[in-house]
Order: C-alpha cells, then sequence, then structure tokens
C-alpha cells in the first residue's frame, strides 16, 4: 500500500490508494469458506432465540454444510443453496422447523498484509409472522476487534427481521408468509487491523414465542483483492472489480464494474472507488504494464434436475449481455426438455471478461422422466408426530429440514397437509418429488372415561378392558389383564390403563374409569347425633332413604323408623338396610340430651323488718313457675318474693330452657338474718336497656338487690327534668323507660339513688348514667 495525493476527475484529496494482489491461499484463512467440506477452524454456537448463545460441537440439522448444488425450496427457481462465485461450498445457519432455536458460527481470523481483504456472500429465508420485531426470525453478522467490541459502522456487519417490504426480499411463491433475500455480497476490508486477530459472527434466530423459523446461507472468501485485467483476442484490455460492490467510480469516468482500454502507455494507472450497497468502500489500482493480465475463472451453477426434465441454469453476474441457446437473455434461464437435448450454451458480452460462449453438455442419461408421486397418509388423531419412510427403491434424501435419512419425523400432524420429499432413484442422479398428502386420521376413543357405580365401603370392583383395545397396561398394579380386580373404589377417584386400539396403526390409547356412587346416596358419615330432650316422652329415629330391608339394633324392629320413649342419654341405635342396588347400608344414631344450664337459685339476705325474700331463677328462660313445699307463690318472671319464709322449705321453679326442654331447679331455704353494709358495687347496676324491644333482654332498668329496707330512685333526662320516682321498701327497683305511660326517647339519662340498709339506719346515696335505646 502506498500514500499517494491525486487530484484528477475522480478524485482530489489524500486518500489511500490499495495495491492487490490476487485472492491466496492464507494458513490463516484456511477452510474459511468450508472448502474442507468440514467446520475446521469454526467454532458452532447454539441457544435459544433471542438469548446468549452458547459452544457446542456442530449440530446436525443447525449447522450444515452444503457442497451439492440444488435450489432452495422456497426461494422461486432462483435461489441456490451454494453461492454461485464461491468455491463449491457454503453453509447453511439453522433450517425452517420452528422451536424458538437460534444457531451461529464463529470464525476467528489473523489480519495480515496478504490477508486483510474478505469477501461474505448470504441468502436469507424468514417466516413473517408479524410478531414485534424483537420477536421476529433474525439473522446478522459482524466483524468483533481483538477486544471483543464489535467494529462499528456499516461495512462491518449486517443484522435483519423478518418484515413485509424489507429491502431486497422477495415473498415466497410456495408461502406467502415466507420472505427470502437472494445472494447478496459484500466486501471488508481491514487494512487498519493489519496484525490484530478479528472474529466473524454469523447467526440465525427462529421468533422468540417458538412457532416461525429463519435460517440463512453464508459462505466467506479471504486474500487481497485485485483489479483483474484481461487481454481480449480484438487487443482490447477489459478492467474488471471484483464481485461484492454495487457502485464504482473510475478515473477514467466510467461507472461500470468493467471497464474497456485501448492503447494504454505502460506505466499508467488506473483507479477506482468501489461501493457496497451499504456505503462501504475501497479504492483499487492498476498499473498497465506492470501488473500481469489474469484469466478469470468462469463458472455457471446450474441445477439440472428440477422435476426431473427441466433445468435452471445461472451464469455469472456483471455481465451486460447474456444469450442462452434457448434465446432467453437473463443471467438465469430455464430450459425443459433436457431428456432430447446433448448441450445447452450462453453468450456472456460486455462484462468482467471478454467476450466468451460457455457450453454446458448434457447428459441424456441423467435425466429420467417421473411424474410426482403421491402417497397417502394416515395417522393417529392424537399423536404429536407422525413416521414418514421414502420407498425403498430411492437412495438420496432431502426432507424439508434438509435431512437425508430414509425416515422424517413430521410435527403435529393435521389432516390435509403435505410434506415434499426430494428422492433420488439408485439408478439415477436426479431426485423425484415425492408428495407425502395426510389424507386422514384415525379417530381417538370416544370412552375416553368410564363411569363405574360403586357402593359405600365397597371390598373390591371389576374392571374390564374396552374393546377398543387390542392390549393395555393398569396404572395401578402394571398388569397386563383384560380383567382385573381393583380393591376398595373410592367415589371420584379414576383408574387408567393405557395401551393401543385395534387399528392397523396401534394408535396410543388411554381410557379413565371414574367411581361413582350409585343410587340412593349413602351417608358421608356412619354415624348421626341425635339431640333429644331427656324429659320428653318420645323420639322416632327414621331411615334417611326408602331401603327395601331394614334392620334396627336393638330390638330388631324392620319398619323404616322406630320410636324411643323416654330416651336416655348416650343410647345408641343402629340401621342396618339394603337398597334396590344391593348396596349396604348402615347408620349409627347416639342420643345426646340437652344438658341442664349451670346455675341455680339465687337467694338475697332475709330481711326481717318485712319478713320477705327475693328469688332468682336461671335466667333466659320462659314460663317460670315457683313452688314453696309444692304450693305455687309466683309464675312467669325468673324473679319471685317469698312472703314469711321458713328455713328447710323446699323450693322449686320449674321453666323451659331456650332449647325448649322443660327444665326444674330445687333448692332448699337457709335464711340469712346477717347485716350487710349498704355497698353498692356499679358494675352491678346496668348502664343499659331496651324497653321498645320486647325480646327477654334488658327490657327493663332493674337493681336485683334485695338486702336494702327502702330505695329512693330518681331519673332526669339530659335536661334535669325527673322522668321516673320510686320509693319503697324492700322492693327490686324497675322502670321500663316510659314516663306518663310513654315510651321516652333513646338517650343517655341520669338517676340518683337513695338505699338504707335492712334492719339498719345506715344510708347510703349514689349517681349514674344509663342508655336507654329506642329501638
Amino acid at each position: 500500500m502506498i500514500m499517494r495525493c491525486i487530484s484528477t476527475a475522480l478524485l482530489c484529496f489524500c486518500c489511500i490508494v490499495i495495491r492487490l494482489t490476487p485472492l491466496l491461499a492464507q494458513n490463516n484463512c484456511d477452510n474459511i469458506g468450508f472448502e474442507g467440506n468440514n467446520f475446521t477452524n469454526w467454532q458452532a454456537k447454539v441457544g435459544d432465540a433471542g438469548w446468549n448463545l452458547s459452544n457446542s460441537n456442530p449440530v446436525n440439522g443447525r449447522h450444515t454444510i452444503v457442497s451439492t448444488q440444488a435450489l432452495d425450496p422456497y426461494g422461486n427457481g432462483q435461489l441456490f443453496q451454494i453461492y454461485p462465485f464461491g468455491e463449491g461450498y457454503s453453509v447453511r445457519l439453522g433450517n425452517d422447523q420452528s422451536g424458538g432455536y437460534a444457531e451461529g458460527l464463529d470464525r476467528t481470523v489473523q489480519v495480515t498484509a496478504e490477508s486483510h481483504s474478505f469477501l461474505i456472500a448470504y441468502a436469507v429465508v424468514f417466516e413473517d409472522p408479524g410478531h414485534a420485531e424483537y420477536e421476529q426470525p433474525k439473522f446478522s453478522f459482524g466483524v468483533y476487534n481483538q477486544n471483543n467490541q464489535l467494529i462499528q459502522g456499516p461495512c462491518f456487519g449486517y443484522s435483519v427481521a423478518a418484515s413485509a417490504d424489507l429491502p431486497g426480499f422477495q415473498n415466497s411463491l410456495v408461502n406467502d408468509t415466507i420472505i427470502f433475500r437472494d445472494w447478496t455480497t459484500i466486501a471488508i476490508d481491514l487494512f487498519d487491523y493489519i496484525g490484530q486477530t478479528v472474529r466473524f459472527s454469523f447467526r440465525t434466530d427462529d421468533c422468540t414465542l417458538g412457532g416461525h423459523f429463519g435460517y440463512a446461507y453464508f459462505d466467506v472468501k479471504c486474500g487481497r483483492m485485485e483489479i483483474e485485467a484481461q487481454s481480449c483476442s480484438n487487443g482490447e484490455v477489459l478492467l474488471a472489480v471484483p464481485s461484492g460492490f454495487s457502485t464504482y467510480q473510475w478515473s477514467t469516468g466510467d461507472t461500470t464494474r468493467t471497464i474497456s482500454i485501448t492503447d494504454a502507455d505502460s506505466g499508467q494507472v488506473f483507479m477506482v472507488e468501489a461501493s457496497t450497497e451499504f456505503g462501504c468502500s475501497v479504492i483499487l489500482e492498476f498499473e498497465y504494464g506492470a501488473d500481469p493480465f489474469t484469466e478469470p475463472e468462469i463458472n455457471l451453477s446450474s441445477f439440472l434436475c428440477d422435476n426431473q426434465v427441466s433445468g435452471v441454469f445461472t451464469a455469472p453476474s456483471g455481465y451486460g449481455g447474456y444469450l442462452w441457446s434457448n434465446g432467453e437473455t437473463s443471467a438465469t434461464a430455464t430450459f425443459g426438455g433436457l431428456n432430447t437435448v446433448s448441450e445447452i450454451s450462453v453468450q456472456l458480452s460486455n462484462g468482467p471478461t471478454c467476450d466468451t460462449t460457455i457450453v454446458i453438455p448434457i447428459e441424456p442419461s441423467s435425466v429420467v422422466v417421473e411424474p410426482v408421486q403421491t402417497i397417502q397418509v394416515s395417522f393417529c388423531a392424537e399423536s404429536e408426530s407422525v413416521q414418514l419412510t421414502a420407498p425403498s427403491s430411492y437412495v438420496g434424501y432431502q426432507w424439508p429440514d434438509f435431512s437425508a435419512t430414509s425416515q422424517y419425523e413430521y410435527l403435529n400432524p393435521s389432516v390435509g397437509a403435505t410434506v415434499q420429499l426430494w428422492a433420488t432413484p439408485n439408478n439415477s442422479v436426479c431426485p423425484n418429488l415425492i408428495e407425502y398428502e395426510l389424507s386422514s386420521s384415525i379417530p381417538a376413543n370416544p370412552d375416553a372415561f368410564i363411569e363405574v357405580p360403586v357402593c359405600l365401603l365397597q371390598n373390591s370392583v371389576a374392571l374390564n378392558r374396552p374393546s377398543t383395545m387390542v392390549s393395555g397396561e393398569w396404572e395401578f398394579n402394571n398388569s397386563n389383564s383384560a380383567i382385573v380386580s381393583f380393591p376398595n373404589p373410592v367415589y371420584g377417584d379414576t383408574v387408567f390403563i393405557h395401551g393401543a386400539d385395534n387399528s392397523s396403526f396401534n394408535c396410543p390409547l388411554s381410557t379413565g374409569f371414574v367411581f361413582v356412587k350409585k343410587t340412593p346416596l349413602l351417608p358421608d358419615s356412619l354415624s348421626k347425633t341425635v339431640f333429644a330432650c331427656i324429659q320428653k316422652d318420645t323420639i322416632t329415629l327414621e331411615a334417611e332413604h326408602p331401603f327395601d330391608q331394614h334392620s334396627w339394633q336393638p330390638g330388631g324392629q324392620t319398619d323404616s323408623s322406630i320410636q324411643i320413649i323416654n330416651p336416655v342419654q348416650g343410647d345408641v341405635f343402629n340401621l342396618d338396610a339394603v337398597g334396590t342396588d344391593d348396596c349396604p347400608y348402615f347408620r349409627s344414631f347416639e342420643i345426646v340430651g340437652f344438658p341442664l344450664p349451670d346455675s341455680t337459685v339465687v337467694m338475697g339476705p332475709f330481711c326481717e323488718t318485712t319478713a320477705r325474700i327475693l328469688l332468682i331463677g336461671p335466667p333466659i328462660n320462659s314460663n317460670y313457675v315457683w313452688l314453696n313445699e309444692g304450693t305455687l307463690f309466683s309464675s312467669g318472671s325468673p324473679t319471685a318474693w317469698l312472703n314469711d319464709p321458713e328455713s328447710g322449705a323446699e323450693i322449686t321453679v320449674e321453666f323451659t330452657d331456650t332449647l325448649g326442654c322443660r327444665n326444674t331447679f330445687k333448692y332448699t331455704l337457709t335464711l340469712n338474718t346477717q347485716q350487710t353494709s349498704v355497698l353498692l358495687n356499679h358494675t352491678d347496676v346496668p348502664n343499659v336497656f331496651s324497653p321498645a324491644k320486647v325480646d327477654g333482654f334488658n327490657d327493663v332498668f332493674l337493681f336485683p338487690f334485695s338486702n336494702y329496707d327502702t330505695f329512693d330512685l330518681q331519673v332526669f333526662n339530659r335536661w334535669g327534668q325527673p322522668v321516673f320516682n320510686f320509693s319503697g321498701t324492700n322492693e327490686l327497683i324497675e322502670w321500663d323507660g316510659k314516663k306518663d305511660g310513654q315510651t321516652l326517647p333513646g338517650g343517655t339519662y341520669f338517676y340518683k339513688l337513695g338505699l338504707s340498709a335492712c334492719n339498719s339506719d345506715e344510708a347510703r346515696n349514689y349517681e349514674g348514667t344509663i342508655l336507654l335505646m329506642a329501638d
């Protein structure tokens, strides 16, 4: 390389001029184009779409070296799997199977003066599901410096995600959701990195949601670029820029890849600035007479056996004129009737080489006329995949995922789907197209679940393998028997048998036997508690369902119900019955009597001055009856005054408790004439009552004391107006919340209470508040 300031119609600045010799094979570039038909010096990577990749060995079907030229199935008959101007090898990264995968290949290169220019060719195939950009299938490559940093700028990488109307992409005619980009080249000059190590990194991603694929082909060349000069027979000299650029600016003013010069002087320098579509450019120089003329290799790519009797042929790019022997004038031509011709040809003109004609001989023996073979396939309806097998008369295979084995596992089959196989017969080099049509599916077993009625406490039940099964294994005991005995069935449990159906496909089949209750429904508990008032004469026990047979124990009665006279706490009665479905029934009834309240009669002190005593019975009950030695002296109230009591007298109180049972307490009087102090515990005085809600609770404002001789109670409203007065001798003080027969409004009232002790002159005064609830 030399630095030179020039001023021509092309340039007027100080620039870098590159003199390049032919592309040479250098040790640090060995196998960079996979010319060894292996991945030597390359590092494979795998991972999930959208995430970092990990180093791995090359994975079959995901890292694939393509060594036989063929058309990509989605490329509209124009996308070849090998770069047409490469060395006969390329790599396919990824495949057309979804799954949310990502693949990569990395190559580290020492940049030298002899190998600082690289030509990268790539082609891309995407499904375009229309997801968000970060979820779409992707392809990318980039160049990283020795610090593992991506070299910035459009000249050192490319990244693209599937999208509508992508520049350079076409829609596939095979599937309107698939787009592809034909081979594209990009030239990368790493002159500024001579002496350093760089890394080339290539990557493909499926869509991150796992349902759509993305894959790419690529090839790499390494060496030094040069302007190719060729001397033609007519005396002109052609100067051509290597492929991989999109625009050209020569020092002569020409803007084509190739220019023609005549009568040049020895030592005359011709220069060109070549730029890629991404804006990356290099400047190349050719000195007439100093640099030798070259003989560029002209390659013709073809796929001779497209459906047996036609072929697609592609001439080298960069020529202004093409004329094929069938009259077509584009770089690519399609020929039919290859089994009737011995050769085809194309004339090349106005290109990087002298005008020339290429002749391709056709061997009729290699062309086999064979129609598309269709194979009808049925599959199991619930299968996750179906196995497709190529006919035995073929030796070469290419399935949709590019696998080359005789069998192919097709995932998620559905009726109407078609799978294509290119298969090469054992007597030909041309593949034939075989289509597998998934024409029908074997329906799933309609008896996926079978109900088995069972009785409560049934010891076992017989289970029979369904007639739709030819074999099966019971899940609970791993038995293969057609009939098994299942012990102790429980309502709601399910027992499975797994096997194969009786079709020729032996589709997998599972049947569940669900245990359900026989009617009538039996009790969930074997025992039942029967509550009874022990004082009641009779209770009735009844069967809960109409059974055919009944047997009550003790007693042996056979009716559906029995009567128990004078039930006793803790008695147990058992019912054994048999239903119409022959299911046994058992129920145990236990008698539980309502307990008497944990209370007693409360007796106040005997006041000698009045010869009376206050008795208070169990509260929160009803229908009170008070008896003194069997003689009625009070009724209706839980409190009763007994006049002229005598010690040793038997007091009886009878009442109905809240459970409806008639209960009785007896109490022997012991008169207490001991004088008690006139002390009033405010906690014994109620502070709230609800006279408007007559429910037996807090209906009156009550002072339940009897150890006082005289009482004087005054009640005032909030304005100090008296609303109730009471004065008496050894009486139970009660106020019903009324004034002049009318219930007063709710609110806080104030009281004053004067008390004189029984049989004493001692007196005390008290004050307090009471809350009257209006309702």
